[in-house]
């Protein structure tokens, strides 16, 4: 047993390599802010609960924040157009 353990090499040892960030997947981050837009297009009232709501005010622009300026721009846009319709209203 004392044999195996001497030859399992150190996971520390090895000084860490700077790593690059990774691209950000823009395919699916369009999937999901379409799936957002889609469910506000149809939805009479909120779909989601107002924490839940509060949430998105944050997330979706940081989702759509690697797409290019003007599609990023209407997304956010057309975002915050529907939860206005809908009567979204930000507590203080």
């Amino acid at each position: 047993m004392a044999d195996v353990m001497s030859r399992q090499p150190d996971l520390f040892a090895a000084p860490l390599v700077p790593v690059a960030p990774a691209e950000p997947n823009l395919p699916f981050r369009r999937k999901s802010l379409s799936w957002y837009l889609r469910m506000l297009r149809g939805a009479e009232i909120l779909p989601w609960s107002e924490s839940e709501v509060d949430h998105l005010t944050r997330h979706f622009p940081a989702l759509a924040s690697a797409l290019p300026q003007e599609e990023r721009d209407g997304l956010v846009s057309e975002f915050f157009q529907h939860l206005d319709r809908l009567g979204f209203k930000k507590a203080a």
